[in-house]
């Protein structure tokens, strides 16, 4: 089962053309002419290139110029010519001397810079760790000696309330009670005086405590060790710039590097000096002076050309092949982009056949092909599709390509040919050309040859056909003569 369609063969396209501006003297060839490899197939008017080659050169000054001017945008990698690129090797190599060594002095100093701080942090953190330890201690009896002093506030606060309460009992006691002149009263438990004795020494030992605790907490080592834990966030943050810069400074070393190594791999380029840059500038300028040597390169080729052309007028096949088109008459002059002619090659033979919308969705780059030509009607040729396009032509089918394999046969361009895109396959079938079978009343039959040499009349039953032959489902046997009557 397949797809089928029809077209004309076309040749693998081969363009032979002359130099830009060249006037065609005369042709040698006509379209359909068969050439081999090497075999002239115009000359041109020599009159002109002189001029042309002028031009050209004139072309390649320029393009030397504009390569010297994206060249020499850096006084440290001054752009060499064409003709001193060894002297813009060493001025690469000069260029990458220096700054290696200041990069790596810088290095070096900062790697220096970030063991001292490394060590002076070091050292602080001892201080500081001793320095807290004396200040915990510190703080430690001076937190014991505010408890004490909170128990004494805790034990002045009731004695407080006793002396007022034996104040109030003791003015409504009876005069008499009090002692003689000259008497000393007994102390009772009750005693205001007593009471303000016992609340007046707690206060003085609170005093003295305050005192005490005042004196632990303004040491000398709460200050120092303020000085240094300021001397600490001074040097992790010195130690931390520094361990930043040298990251970057490792960083730069090895774009350096880098850039050397293309520098050296560039150096017939002239651009030694753009890989020394960083970030986009670098790519910018790496593109110019590509862009510069391409142009440079492109001018030489095209002198070589036409200096090849004025020793040697003439356009030879590049292969063996079909002229298939001729696009300028003599005295014409030769343009961009129009080739003088083109050479089909014939080992490059292939089809391009409409297919239905209907068919389009059932191709796949790929897929085999059963083809047959016009010119060799008996024989079957095997194809590839190589391209579909899923867009319609202006008749609303779609284009698909076919890579057609001669087989050993010449096939030409514009035969027509008959392609059956394999959508199925069946192996191992019995089958029958078309041309045998004929059909009366919606029965199939073919004439078969007896053992006597007698044609019988049989009738057959055909399954999946692929437009030129058919399967043999019933009616046939493996080895049995068929004649096709013409």
């Amino acid at each position: 089962m397949g797809v089928e369609s029809s077209g004309l063969l076309e040749t693998g396209p081969n363009a032979h053309s002359f130099e830009a501006g060249v006037v065609v003297q005369e042709l040698l060839v006509k379209v359909g002419s068969e050439v081999k490899k090497g075999d002239p197939l115009a000359l041109i008017s020599t009159e002109d290139l002189n001029e042309l080659i002028k031009t050209a050169k004139n072309e390649l000054s320029e393009a030397n110029a504009a390569l010297l001017q994206a060249s020499g945008s850096k006084d440290v990698l001054v752009a060499q010519n064409d003709k001193n690129k060894q002297d813009g090797l060493d001025g690469v190599k000069q260029e990458y001397a220096s700054q290696s060594e200041k990069l790596t002095s810088e290095k070096k100093r900062l790697e220096a810079s970030v063991a001292q701080q490394e060590t002076a942090l070091t050292q602080i953190r001892q201080q500081v760790e001793e320095s807290s330890s004396k200040a915990d201690e510190l703080q430690e009896k001076a937190r014991s000696l505010k408890e004490k002093i909170n128990q004494n506030i805790l034990e002045i606060g009731p004695l407080n309330e006793e002396v007022l309460q034996a104040e109030s009992d003791a003015q409504g006691q009876d005069i008499s009670a009090f002692p003689a002149e000259g008497q000393e009263a007994a102390p009772t438990a009750g005693d205001p005086n007593a009471l303000r004795l016992e609340i007046t020494k707690l206060q003085n030992e609170n005093t003295a405590l305050q005192q005490e605790a005042d004196a632990y907490l303004a040491d000398p080592v709460f200050t120092e060790l303020e000085q240094l834990k300021r001397q600490q966030q001074a040097c992790e943050a010195a130690l931390k710039s520094d361990r930043e810069a040298l990251a970057l400074k490792r960083e730069e070393l090895e774009r350096a590097e880098k850039q050397y190594q293309q520098a050296l791999e560039n150096q017939n380029d002239d651009n030694a000096f753009a890989d020394y840059k960083t970030g986009e500038e670098l790519k910018t300028l790496d593109e110019n002076i590509a862009k510069a040597n391409r142009n440079v390169q492109a001018a030489q080729e095209k002198v070589a050309r036409l200096e090849a052309l004025a020793r040697e007028p003439v356009l030879c096949a590049q292969l063996d092949g079909v002229v298939t088109s001729l696009n300028y008459k003599a005295g014409d002059t030769v343009v961009d982009g129009k080739p003088l002619c083109v050479v089909g090659e014939l080992d490059e033979i292939s089809m391009t056949v409409p297919v239905s919308a209907a068919d389009i969705g059932s191709v796949s780059v790929g897929q085999k092909v059963d083809i047959y030509v016009d010119a060799y009607a008996e024989q079957k040729f095997t194809g590839t599709v190589t391209e579909r396009l899923l867009v319609a032509n202006d008749n609303g089918d779609y284009p698909v390509t076919i890579s057609v394999e001669t087989g050993g046969q010449m096939l030409l361009p514009g035969m027509k040919a008959y392609a059956t895109i394999i959508l199925k396959e069946k192996a191992d079938v019995l089958t029958l050309s078309n041309k045998a079978i004929t059909l009366e009343n919606g029965r199939q039959h073919v004439l078969v040859r007896d053992e006597n040499g007698e044609l019988v009349r049989k009738q057959i039953l055909t399954g999946f056909s692929d437009g030129r032959v058919s399967e043999i489902l019933d009616g046939l046997a493996e080895g049995e003569v068929v004649v096709v009557q013409e």
